[in-house]
Parts: C-alpha cells; sequence; structure tokens
C-alpha cells in the first residue's frame, strides 16, 4: 500500500506503508505491524498546539496513545521505523458476543 507525504525537505514523496507484516497469520488474533518515522515539524507542531490549548492536546495524547504517533510520526517501511505499533484483532472477541445474543 502506498501513501503520500512530505520529507524533511518538504518534498512530496511516495511511501510504501507495510502492511504485509502479520503476526499469527491465520489464527484467530492476528496482530498487525506498522512502522512510523518520528518527524521534527510534527513535533514542534504538536508542541505550539500544546502550548496553545494549555495543556489540553496533551491530555488527549495521553488519553489516545496512537493518536500521538499519528500526530507526531509518518508512515514508513518496518527497516526504518524507529516508532511501531501493533493492532490486533481478535476474532474470538466477535465470536463470543455473537453466541450470548
Amino acid at each position: 500500500m502506498k501513501t503520500r507525504g512530505f520529507t524533511p525537505g518538504g518534498k512530496e514523496r511516495e511511501f510504501e506503508v507495510a502492511r504485509e507484516p502479520v503476526l499469527r497469520h491465520g489464527d484467530r488474533e492476528e496482530d498487525e505491524v506498522f512502522g512510523y518515522q518520528t518527524q521534527n515539524v510534527r513535533r514542534a507542531l504538536c508542541l505550539l498546539g500544546s502550548v496553545l490549548s494549555c495543556g489540553f492536546l496533551m491530555l488527549i495524547f495521553y488519553w489516545r496513545p496512537q493518536w500521538n504517533v499519528w500526530a507526531h510520526c509518518a508512515p514508513c517501511p518496518l527497516r526504518e521505523a524507529d516508532v511501531v505499533l501493533l493492532r490486533t484483532t481478535v476474532s474470538s472477541l466477535c465470536l463470543a458476543c455473537e453466541n450470548m445474543c
């Protein structure tokens, strides 16, 4: 999967976002791994937004850590990532909910 983004120099570039790495493929619980690279410009903008919102933005990022990663980092291949998000899909939870109803 490809996404468009900007390099630190400000040039637009297509990034290859790896959706390939899936841990425990075929199991009821599959884990997807996403790589992100920290961008200093984004960090500076988030710091400015936090100051202007009197810390409310920091509180939101505390409640939603994935939003913190999305705001501070850009998607990149796992090789180049300095931040990794792990998403777990639990299909057995959905099956349990269906059996209860």
